[in-house]
């Protein structure tokens, strides 16, 4: 899973966004080179290519994301971003967010998934048919209604086929 992070608005509104840009950059980097297990694999030199800042600058933010922030919305770990481990460095709070992201997408699916099913009980007709929709995947779905065999088990073409053994009265004309 390396290579992706939900990035979350409230970054900034977070003491990381008074940071310098080139710490901005840097942190917004790592984040986006973090590995399942929250750790940024790398050497500075190679941290500062892909952040594209000098390795100087690299070094300079790297401390100070490893530094305590006392005005750090996260009080764990005193407000620190990462911790330097064998390979590269740890993101403290990546699991926190983890979470965070798991519920909100789990909350959106179920809002889209809520919000078919609506969809697909607003479009049929009243007599319980239903035209084509598409869903958040612009997949198209079809739903098409038993047939009406008030007329009579042999009149009733669609129930003598297998699509409709549900029909009453399928059994008459098996």
């Amino acid at each position: 899973m390396t290579g992706y992070t939900k990035l979350f608005g409230s970054i900034i509104t977070s003491t990381i966004w008074c940071e310098d840009n080139v710490t901005r950059i840097v942190w917004v980097t790592m984040l986006a080179l973090k590995n399942q297990d929250h750790v940024v694999e790398g050497s500075v030199p190679g941290l500062a290519t892909m952040a594209r800042v000098t390795v100087e600058e690299c070094r300079a933010s790297l401390l100070k994301l490893a530094s305590p922030d006392p005005d750090s919305r996260t009080k764990e770990h005193d407000g620190r971003r990462i911790e330097a481990v064998e390979g590269g460095w740890l993101i403290l709070n990546g699991e926190k967010y983890r979470e965070k992201m798991n519920a909100d997408e789990r909350r959106e699916y179920f809002r889209i998934k809520q919000q078919e099913s609506r969809e697909r009980k607003r479009v049929k007709d009243s007599q319980g048919t239903s035209k084509t929709v598409k869903d958040s995947q612009g997949t198209s779905t079809r739903s098409t209604p038993k047939p009406n065999c008030a007329s009579g088990p042999r009149r009733c073409r669609a129930s003598r086929s297998a699509l409709w053994r549900g029909c009453a009265n399928w059994p008459a004309i098996a």
